[in-house]
């Protein structure tokens, strides 16, 4: 245990750097943060990130300061002139712990695994190659060293103006049916998720606009293909395609919707920071399921959904040996039909 003063106003930097800049989820330590600052009130809190992963964190009143691993700038010569007391790495990454040893920042926690880690001069053992916690989780865990205790969740912020414009946005794109319940889905999956099929996401959007607004997001090299796809259902038109090309924009649009649907596992982070009740879908493996990178909240709202059933903890067990049996079940997103999602939502937002 390191021995602090909580009155004293140390600060501290949060590493989480990764060279695969979509796996980078710096929104898994913000819970950190929060932790950080209830335990020592008068901390400093800065963040050293991917530079694609800022957006997430701009607005957060909580943050003194975010320094790049990408920047062109000497890291070591940025760390050391920002004055920082405790470094918390979050992942192995080599550059971000030569520089922070180079910088002689006085008291560096890091997981103990490969060679660079020697650098850290507290080093804690933690495997993660077969995980029974969230990953927020085990990040906390690494807190224990500061004697910072409790379970804490993600918070995203946005600005008035961002949240004026979303609406505008909305009001222009729904004029006529803004008492509808709106269901934004993304099919877009990330480095961390396995694909539900797209004709999926728009076979159950289809089914949902005759009782909602629904917003289907799609990438700017996404549009063509989504627009033709668009002709074959009848509920949906171009008018529910939104071409996402500005991230903060998007999280804006995002913190209206009464739903989040999608299997991005970032994004269905963000929606659930901002307040969305969310749905998302799964695959379930050893090393990727639910219980590791599954919406972590205190709100009760948010649906997980697996070839495999409804994830919850209640059910854990039965999930778990029906996944022993046939471990190659949990991989089939495909046997999710989209009418069952469909009655899923409609359950949900009765």
């Amino acid at each position: 245990m390191i021995r602090l003063n909580k009155d004293k106003s140390y600060h501290f930097l949060l590493v989480y750097c990764n060279q695969y800049q979509n796996l980078s989820f710096p929104i898994f330590c913000l819970p950190c943060i929060y932790s950080i600052k209830t335990n020592y009130p008068n901390a400093k809190i800065s963040l050293l990130i991917h530079s694609s992963m800022r957006y997430l964190l701009d607005n957060n009143p909580e943050i003194s300061n975010i320094l790049l691993i990408d920047s062109k700038h000497s890291l070591s010569s940025a760390i050391k002139e920002a004055k920082v007391d405790i470094s918390i790495s979050f992942t192995q990454d080599k550059k971000s712990t030569i520089a922070l040893f180079l910088a002689k920042v006085k008291i560096r926690i890091g997981i103990f695994s490969d060679l660079h880690s020697f650098l850290f001069n507290y080093k804690i053992k933690q495997s993660r190659l077969s995980p029974k916690k969230h990953e927020i989780q085990y990040n906390l865990d690494l807190l224990k060293a500061l004697n910072c205790q409790g379970i804490f969740f993600p918070k995203l912020y946005l600005t008035i103006q961002q949240q004026q414009q979303a609406g505008k946005y909305l009001e222009s794109r729904f004029k006529s049916n803004m008492e509808s319940n709106l269901i934004i889905i993304y099919p877009s999956k990330d480095g961390n998720s396995i694909g539900w099929e797209v004709k999926n996401f728009f076979s159950t959007a289809n089914l949902l606009a005759d009782d909602n607004m629904i917003l289907i997001i799609a990438n700017p090299s996404e549009q063509a293909a989504y627009e033709t796809m668009l002709e074959q259902y009848s509920n949906l038109s171009k008018n529910n395609l939104y071409i996402s090309n500005n991230q903060k924009q998007l999280l804006a649009i995002i913190s209206y919707a009464r739903l989040f649907v999608s299997n991005n596992t970032l994004l269905l982070h963000c929606a659930s920071a901002l307040g969305v009740q969310t749905l998302s879908l799964n695959q379930y493996s050893k090393h990727n399921n639910p219980m590791r990178y599954g919406i972590f909240s205190k709100e009760k709202h948010h649906t997980m959904l697996t070839p495999l059933g409804i994830f919850s903890y209640k059910n854990l067990d039965s999930i778990i040996k029906d996944y022993a049996k046939n471990p190659a079940i949990g991989l089939r997103l495909d046997n999710i039909q989209p009418k069952l999602v469909y009655d899923i939502i409609k359950a949900k937002l009765e």
